[in-house]
């Protein structure tokens, strides 16, 4: 099947090819050999193999790696990738994340005042735009202790405004064919959203390390990380990568928040059903980590949504010694990529997959579920932190 650079585009010509060929595509018109794989089996495979399934290929979206630099993200894996993965980790053991998790709802609730007025009036919101100005300022406040909003200004600061844009500009053309030297409009543009971007993050990098700081966020777990065998405190320039790299992935929340709140308005029995658990449960006040797990119903709901929309649409791995997988031979230094999208809407393992049902997602239904079948963040030691 010949390679595309439109995201719309690849998935129409992976489904016709996997109607076509079965659960193996090869894809042509790239400069090395690529493999699609759609079954759990396959994907469970090739994600929890060693070194496969934490080794990323170096010739695989070049407009992520000019961003992210020597964040863990683009890495390719081997000690560099481990080092990296070591250092970060604490900032999202569970004590840290109840921490952050507790600036969540007043930022949150600022938003929802915001809706109000045209809700009141039965007027237009942007909600997408609305999601992606809040996840950027949750970001931020995680990340650096920083209100974008300047702490009272509301959700549309100048500076939230411009930081949301330039994220939301290069979210979109981190899949593009085009090499970024050719001077064309939309590179120049890219190009000069990114150094924006990078100017704001690497300032609040340099006033950081230049000042005592007791704060609990992102930015302190990176500026104490050091290299394990010099024992030297990372650069600011590979901070401001690892930033990045945990940055983007951050982001797409707002669009999978965008989602849920579709797909829950669009199906009124949901829609009754999540609001009374979430009632019952919090009785009026602000939600805390603690009662994720009494809101079964509330995880099934997002269980659903990332299962219909997930945050990626497949997850590239550099094959580096070749491996058989269910006995198709794929050779070595050959570009795998498991499709989480077609795994997700795959009719052998999804009752009418098209179809919005967190029930599907509800304890009683869980057990007879693939264990591949659901990988919305990967799978395996480079699974989503």
């Amino acid at each position: 099947m010949p390679f595309t650079t439109s995201v719309e585009k690849i998935l129409l010509a992976v489904e016709r090819g996997f109607e076509e060929k079965g659960d193996v595509l090869q894809l042509t018109g790239l400069p090395f050999r690529a493999f699609c794989f759609k079954h759990p089996d396959h994907v469970g495979e090739i994600l929890r193999h060693q070194p496969v399934g934490i080794t990323k290929h170096p010739g695989v979206l070049p407009r992520v790696k000019y961003v992210m630099g020597t964040g863990g993200y683009i890495l390719e894996g081997g000690p560099a990738w481990k080092e990296r993965r070591v250092e970060v980790q604490p900032a999202f053991k569970s004590d840290a994340l109840a921490h952050y998790s507790q600036q969540v709802p007043a930022l949150t609730d600022e938003l929802f005042d915001l809706w109000d007025v045209p809700a009141e009036g039965r007027g237009r919101i942007d909600i997408t735009t609305g999601l992606r100005a809040l996840i950027t300022r949750i970001n931020f406040q995680i990340f650096f202790s920083t209100d974008l909003a300047g702490g009272g200004a509301g959700l549309q600061s100048s500076l939230l405004e411009a930081i949301e844009h330039q994220t939301h500009a290069l979210n979109l053309d981190f899949v593009r064919a085009l090499p970024l030297g050719v001077p064309t409009p939309r590179n120049i543009r890219f190009k000069r959203n990114y150094s924006a971007l990078r100017k704001t993050m690497l300032n609040l990098v340099v006033v950081r390390r230049g000042q005592f700081s007791e704060k609990r966020d992102l930015l302190t777990v990176l500026l104490n990380a050091t290299d394990q065998e010099t024992g030297a405190a990372w650069s600011d320039d590979e901070v401001v990568g690892e930033i990045f790299s945990i940055y983007f992935g951050a982001s797409v929340v707002s669009t999978t928040l965008a989602w849920c709140l579709h797909l829950v308005a669009s199906h009124p029995q949901v829609q009754e059903q999540l609001i009374g658990e979430l009632r019952e449960q919090l009785q009026g006040r602000e939600p805390t980590v603690e009662d994720l797990k009494n809101l079964p119903y509330t995880e099934a709901v997002l269980l659903e949504t990332i299962r219909l929309f997930p945050p990626s649409w497949g997850y590239p791995r550099r094959c580096i010694e070749g491996m058989e997988v269910d006995g198709y031979r794929v050779s070595p230094d050959s570009l795998v990529i498991p499709m989480v999208y077609f795994t997700h809407r795959d009719p052998r393992f999804w009752r009418d997959p098209a179809t919005f049902d967190p029930g599907r997602f509800q304890a009683d239904k869980r057990a007879g579920m693939h264990r591949f079948a659901h990988y919305p963040y990967g799978i395996g030691p480079r699974k989503c932190l």
